[in-house]
């Protein structure tokens, strides 16, 4: 995983990247756009597997997108769905994974 840097001993982030907040029709409580999140993707040949979790750990959601660009922004405004997005791991940042980190940077 690249990017998640999280400070497990005081159980929050320690050094947050740059993201803005944009919003997403979805299922969404009204009050988690203030949260921190995090998220996990996993990336295969034709599609990427997008994970939120909270900054506490918990499971908010996931889904998949298409492994192209025109996956990567509605996998971006997923994770942004659920919060302000603190970190992304990525898997496969070499391979299949490395539009997803391009597209989120």
């Amino acid at each position: 995983m690249h990017g998640v840097n999280l400070d497990e001993a005081q159980g929050r982030i320690a050094t947050p990247l740059r993201w803005g907040i944009s919003s997403m029709t979805g299922t969404q409580a009204a009050d988690t756009t203030d949260q921190a999140v995090v998220g996990g993707v996993d990336s295969r040949a034709d599609t990427i597997h997008v994970a939120v979790v909270s900054d506490r750990g918990g499971h908010l959601a996931d889904a998949q997108f298409p492994t192209n660009t025109a996956g990567y922004t509605p996998g971006i405004a997923f994770l942004q769905a659920y919060g302000k997005v603190a970190a992304v791991g990525v898997e496969g940042t070499s391979s299949y994974g490395s539009g997803f980190t391009h597209a989120a940077r």
